[in-house]
This record gives structure tokens, sequence and C-alpha cells, in this order.
């Protein structure tokens, strides 16, 4: 029954109709803005527990992270769910690395200051628009990274499928 709401609230129950926009439901670009802290994550091990608080973050709220990236001084996610939830949930995800970043350099005032941020995406073009800048955030910021490469992202989880060009040989 989820799968049907959700199916309904982004559009996919829809025959797409080239040039019609599709509405869209429950859907959030959240973010915080990278100008209000110094850093997030220092290091390769900082961004790995950054990506390993997710999982406890949003298993606590009824939200689907549809796309995200950690950057080294700001987070984008794109959520489905309601907006309580999803609000809930980067408010949560944001104490979580305050609170981290606090116990690993004391004194710090981590993550007081941070503003956090969200737009609504009403349509199906917003939706792929917001994704797709989420996913190359890291080549806008000039990382040497392509959106499929990116580690602190959903781009691998997008195009990184077994048997694809795109896939690595392990």
């Amino acid at each position: 029954k989820m799968e049907s709401v959700i199916s309904s609230d982004i559009g996919l129950d829809l025959t797409v109709i080239k040039g019609q926009s599709v509405p869209v439901n429950n859907c959030w670009h959240f973010y915080t803005n990278g100008d209000s802290v110094n850093i997030l994550f220092h290091d390769s091990n900082e961004f790995l527990d950054g990506m390993n608080r997710i999982f406890p973050v949003i298993d606590k709220y009824n939200v689907l992270i549809l796309a995200f990236v950690l950057m080294d001084t700001h987070v984008h996610f794109i959520l489905y769910g309601d907006f309580d939830s999803c609000n809930l949930f980067i408010h949560e995800y944001v104490r979580r690395t305050s609170m981290y970043l606090s116990s690993k350099y004391p004194g710090r005032n981590a993550l007081k200051s941070i503003e956090i941020s969200h737009q609504v995406l009403e349509d199906d073009r917003y939706l792929k628009m917001a994704i797709c800048y989420v996913l190359k955030n890291p080549v806008s910021a000039g990382l040497p990274y392509n959106a499929w490469d990116y580690p602190w992202s959903s781009g691998p989880l997008y195009f990184r499928h077994s048997d694809t060009w795109a896939s690595p040989k392990w």
C-alpha cells in the first residue's frame, strides 16, 4: 500500500505527456547553508561517520531519501514524506552531527549557527532538477569526481548498476 501512495504522490502512476508537468506531493529539498559553518567533515573518516549517521536517523522517521550529498561545509537531502517528518529528520541529522563534532573537537560551538533551509518540490520537472542539482554538487564545487564516483552521495546508487558501462569491475 505504501508503494502505491508513493507512486501516486510522485506521479509514477500517471502517463507522462511530453511538455506537460506532473504534480508531485510530499517531496522536499532540505539543505544546510555552507557559509554558516567553517567545516562539517574534515576527512574521509568524518564523511564515513556522516554517512553512517543517516540510517539511524532515517529509521526514526517515516521519510524516504530520494537523493543526498554530503559536502565538507553543507549537506543536501531530497526527501519524500510529510513536511514535519522531513523537517525532524534534517534537524536530527544536524543535531547528531553537531554532537559528534563537539565531542571530537572540545570547546567548539559545533553547529549552533548552521542555517537549515528547504524548498517544496511541486512537479516532476522540479523534482528531477533538484535531484540533478544535488548529485552534481561535488562536480560543481570543482571536486575531481563524476556524479557516479563521489562516495559521499547517492550518486553511485543512481548510476552504478551491475552489468552497465558505469559499474565497477570488482
